[in-house]
């Protein structure tokens, strides 16, 4: 991996998230596509758990082969228990083979083999010290081995993911806060 263009990517993925006044989904999809690109996968995606902590919910997937964002798919732990055990526990999973990983291997069948995909890189998103999502990199093809700078990448892309929902969150406090004054007669 190259430490310039993942620095360069990183870059761009931070002035994305604090230049953009679009929000939260503008600021996604952007750092989704430096990373699909740093790392040099098919499919990078950003996941957030339901609020029983029972399944995640894709928010931005980026398809980088054709350039498309799509979201909306949900995964149940009842259905991937050994995935949901192993990213709680784990700064990041490198499933080098994804079909045989003890992590990851559970998608073959259903996820996995449908895509194409042979590796996965994934890390926690936390907030507050509380695992809200997942970074999710998919490389389609073969195993794939990743290194160590590629892992510490993703989880700063991760990071990053975390920082971009904080600043979301408190927009969206605030925006609350301003429409609940104004509604008392009192300005913010």
């Amino acid at each position: 991996m190259d430490p310039v263009r993942t620095n360069d990517a990183l870059g761009r993925s931070i002035a994305a998230v604090a230049a953009t006044t679009e929000g939260l989904e503008s600021s996604l999809r952007k750092v989704m596509e430096e990373a699909a690109s740093a790392l040099d996968v098919e499919r990078a995606s950003a996941w957030l758990y339901s609020a029983d902590g029972t399944a995640i919910r894709c928010v931005e997937l980026f398809v980088r082969s054709a350039a498309t964002h799509e979201s909306g798919v949900e995964l149940h732990e009842r259905d991937y228990p050994k995935y949901f055990a192993a990213i709680r526990e784990a700064r990041t999973i490198t499933a080098h083979d994804a079909h045989t990983d003890p992590s990851t291997s559970e998608f073959s069948a259903g996820y996995l083999r449908p895509l194409g995909i042979g590796a996965m890189l994934d890390c926690p998103i936390r907030v507050g010290g509380e695992m809200i999502g997942v970074l999710c990199n998919e490389h389609v093809g073969p195993a794939r081995s990743w290194t160590e700078a590629e892992a510490r990448f993703a989880a700063s892309i991760a990071d990053l993911i975390a920082i971009a929902i904080e600043a979301s969150r408190r927009r969206e406090t605030e925006q609350q806060l301003r429409t609940a004054l104004e509604l008392l007669g009192e300005s913010p």
